[in-house]
């Protein structure tokens, strides 16, 4: 999925966490919809965003022409070889439910308190093993266990699932943050 969805589904999963909390006890703590937000695309960033400003860095300084390109394509291999190591590894490591457990693990008993925020992150995940398909970063959710995929994906870049997905976005969004409490 892209990461504006990703966000905009993380947000919403917290803000109504919050909702459900804030009834049956108000001094509970609440999830930040910030820090949600952010780990709902933190797996993308941590797999693109080195990536990506270093293709940015080279486009702007003239190191290569301005082009379409893809991390892998001929020019990025000449002038940046290591982007199109760094990618599928990267990929690997941040849309791991293992990796995100042993992180999550390790943050609750450092802060002795779960990291319900990072629950965004393992969100992200959930809904990319379902939404990428066998020809577009299949999501490897069980490495370095398994590397074994979800291959029967749809593509979240399909017409139909974008105008489905942010019409449900924009519905449950105005639900969860717009609905005024009785």
């Amino acid at each position: 999925m892209d990461i504006f969805a990703h966000s905009v589904w993380a947000a919403i999963a917290a803000k109504k966490y919050n909702k459900i909390e804030e009834k049956k006890n108000p001094l509970r703590r609440l999830i930040s919809i910030g820090w949600a937000v952010f780990w709902g695309v933190f797996p993308d960033l941590f797999a693109f965003g080195v990536p990506f400003f270093t293709l940015l860095f080279l486009l702007v300084s003239g190191d290569i022409p301005f082009q379409p390109m893809w991390p892998g394509s001929a020019i990025v291999a000449e002038r940046a070889p290591w982007v199109g190591m760094f990618i599928p590894l990267a990929y690997k490591i941040s849309h791991s439910l293992v990796t995100f457990s042993i992180v999550f693990a390790v943050v609750w008993f450092i802060k002795k308190k779960a990291p319900l925020a990072m629950l965004g992150w393992a969100l992200h995940i959930f809904i990319d093993i379902f939404t990428h398909a066998a020809t577009f970063f299949p999501t490897p959710f069980l490495w370095p266990v398994s590397d074994w995929k979800f291959l029967y994906g749809f593509s979240w870049a399909n017409g139909w699932f974008m105008i489905a997905n942010y019409v449900a976005m924009l519905v449950i969004f105005c639900v969860v943050f717009l609905r005024k409490r009785k």
